[in-house]
């Protein structure tokens, strides 16, 4: 018997599954705490023609520390193939297999697990095994498509075998996530460009503005992108409004950050809804493609200034802290 969820919608199916299997577990969480601890809204990256692999592009086991922050254990199984050897095709196969057994032995311990691949390339929840094949909850349940199940080898994967699973309760230091959570924001935030095919930060809007204004940009990914990082800019400002309100000493500079980022999410939103997705007709007419540009240079202003804001916060945190332990040993 499969386990039941409520699958959580967001553009960003990590965070939307993710939420979903920590909800099962008991947890009262939502989207904004996902990504917020997790970091995912805080990290941008853009492909140099938009594609739609931006949102996805970095080291995902990154996001799990935040998770155990929040108070869960992880159990991952992650893995890349690539080659078209027999050894290569095998190695890819063998992974799978593995990957489907880890489901069938997280699910029947009552777990659900976050899989890639689930349709199309991206993230779902698999509720359990039955017949060799994933029964799962995805964004499906929202568009009103069948959820057929999945053989291991029907994962739209792109040869990356990825598996996470939340088994166990762990203790939870809420101050201690919190700071973890903004220093993570600071230093994601305030990264080094990337400097290649895909750009983070400053450089993930200059490869946006460039294709663009180039006419090189791939319409289904741009639309993608657009509703992705609007939303991404939405968890930002509430995850820091959150923030401020339960770390008095970067209070200031926390609101300023978020409202920074509420403004950024006023034009990627406006931004969205010009290249509504799926992609239409305006990537191809230059007044749009002009005004994209506008609303992008616009957003990426007012993010550098957040930037900056939540660095500033996350000095402003340790400044404290180091002055009440300082307080506290004296004493």
């Amino acid at each position: 018997m499969a386990i039941k969820v409520n699958y959580n919608p967001a553009w960003l199916s990590w965070v939307a599954s993710t939420t979903t299997c920590l909800r099962y577990h008991g947890m009262d969480v939502d989207e904004v705490d996902v990504a917020g601890h997790s970091g995912y809204a805080f990290r941008m990256v853009v492909a140099r023609d938009v594609c739609p692999s931006g949102p996805t592009v970095f080291d995902w086991n990154e996001l799990n520390q935040g998770i155990m922050c929040m108070g869960r254990s992880v159990r991952t199984e992650l893995g890349m193939y690539g080659g078209d050897s027999e050894a290569d095709k095998a190695a890819l196969d063998k992974a799978r297999r593995d990957l489907l057994e880890f489901v069938r032995y997280e699910t029947k311990e009552g777990n659900p697990v976050v899989i890639w691949g689930t349709y199309v390339p991206e993230f779902g929840v698999a509720t359990g095994v039955e017949d060799d094949k994933y029964t799962c909850s995805t964004f499906r349940e929202m568009t009103g498509e069948e959820q057929h199940p999945l053989g291991h080898d029907e994962l739209h994967d792109m040869g990356i075998v990825y598996g996470i699973s939340f088994p166990h309760a762990q203790h939870a230091d809420g101050a201690r996530a919190d700071a973890e959570a903004l220093r993570r924001a600071a230093r994601l935030l305030n990264q080094p460009d990337l400097q290649g095919q895909y750009r983070t930060g400053r450089g993930a809007y200059d490869n946006w503005i460039e294709a663009l204004l180039n006419y090189r940009i791939n319409a289904f990914g741009n639309a993608y992108n657009a509703s992705c990082w609007a939303e991404q800019k939405q968890f930002a400002r509430d995850f820091l409004y959150r923030l401020a309100e339960r770390m008095p000493a970067a209070r200031g500079s926390l609101e300023e950050a978020a409202g920074l980022f509420g403004e950024c999410n006023t034009h990627m939103q406006q931004f969205a809804e010009l290249f509504a997705f799926p992609a239409g007709e305006a990537v191809e007419q230059e007044e749009s493609r002009t005004e994209g540009v506008r609303l992008l240079e616009l957003a990426q202003e007012l993010e550098e200034r957040a930037a900056l804001a939540v660095a500033h916060a996350a000095r402003e945190y340790e400044q404290a802290s180091l002055a009440a332990q300082e307080e506290a040993a004296a004493d």
